[in-house]
């Protein structure tokens, strides 16, 4: 269902005139209309991306009309409830991730019942004494999902967290005929194996890491080491983290949305060898298809250095170094990232 333009809750009503953007109540409407009254004739009603299928892509996103830079591509609400790291198990609310001050993982009765299944993974949560993000993922998924056959690369990588899952509805009686919840271990394998390449990690505005998800369409977006879109996350309480992708660039018609899926903050050799042990692709970006400077290397190593010596100084309460060393990461990061990337922006 799409999303109110002002406040984010379910719309089912839009602009009478555009008929591209939507809003919750005549109120949102009001408080937007001294910014959408200058657009909002030039607004075409043809979707921003359409989803398109190539045996050297896959399942990728272009563009439909030419796209500013600052154009919002997508907004997904997740597949599943998304899951909170397990640092952030104590602070933030299980549901909405905003803060949480109670004494349950939910901030309120709204926030537990947003998740249909919480009472049967509570148990085997209980069970399974507080696993990892990406196993109560895939108890979320195997309560939801429907068999898919697709083929597994590596079955041996997941054992052990295809092991801690059928545990945990063991516990239940959820398994029976060699099946956990109705699906087989080569399909639990399978989910694991896109769990790690389709999942995105839900972060605040400063970009620190709360969670993971699964995002429909924002999974059809292909890696690129120069993105043309940047990632970030609503968080609003009382609703699931929805994710938004925004143009860094303007996109001409036709051309491929893309998406960083590692930190860009990385010479050549490291990027792919990155993409290729987690993603388990050889990155062909314009970028990673060229020879790169060795001076370029040079700075990219330099400016992780930085990094590393600016964060041990804060940690040691030397502040003074910290900002001696920091000083110099945002004119590396202007010239090694793409124009707007929001990394440079907030150091």
């Amino acid at each position: 269902m799409p999303s109110c333009a002002v406040c984010s809750k379910s719309a089912t009503s839009k602009c009478s005139i555009c008929k591209a953007v939507y809003y919750c109540s005549r109120d949102c409407q009001r408080k937007d209309y001294k910014g959408h009254k200058r657009t909002c004739k030039k607004v075409p009603s043809l979707p921003p991306t359409k989803v398109l299928q190539s045996p050297s892509r896959g399942r990728h996103l272009v563009a439909t009309r030419p796209l500013c830079c600052g154009t919002d591509v997508l907004r997904d609400e997740p597949l599943v409830p998304p899951v909170l790291n397990r640092d952030k198990r104590s602070s933030l609310c299980s549901s909405c991730f905003c803060p949480n001050n109670s004494m349950t993982p939910y901030c309120s009765e709204a926030c537990r019942f947003l998740n249909p299944y919480s009472t049967v993974e509570d148990r085997i949560i209980q069970h399974l004494k507080d696993p990892p993000s990406n196993v109560i993922l895939a108890t979320r998924i195997l309560l939801a999902c429907q068999d898919n056959s697709d083929y597994v690369p590596d079955p041996d990588r997941y054992a052990i967290l295809v092991q801690m899952v059928a545990s945990g509805f063991n516990s239940l009686g959820l398994c029976s005929g060699g099946k956990i919840a109705g699906q087989t271990l080569d399909f639990i394998h399978n989910l694991f194996c896109r769990i790690n390449q389709n999942s995105f990690t839900v972060a605040d505005a400063e970009i620190q890491p709360l969670g993971v998800g699964m995002y429909g369409l924002a999974s059809t977006v292909n890696h690129a080491c120069v993105p043309n879109t940047v990632s970030s996350f609503i968080i609003n309480r009382g609703r699931f983290p929805v994710i938004t992708m925004r143009t860094i660039s303007d996109v001409n018609v036709g051309v491929e949305i893309t998406n960083s899926y590692i930190d860009v903050i990385s010479d050549k050799s490291t990027r792919m060898s990155s993409l290729l042990a987690d993603y388990n692709f050889t990155c062909t970006c314009p970028l990673c298809s060229s020879k790169e400077d060795p001076s370029t290397t040079t700075m990219y190593r330099s400016l992780k250095a930085a990094r590393e010596l600016g964060s041990q100084c804060i940690d040691d309460a030397d502040y003074t170094r910290a900002l001696s060393v920091l000083r110099t990461t945002p004119e590396m990061l202007e010239s090694l990232l793409p124009r707007n990337f929001p990394v440079v922006g907030i150091e």
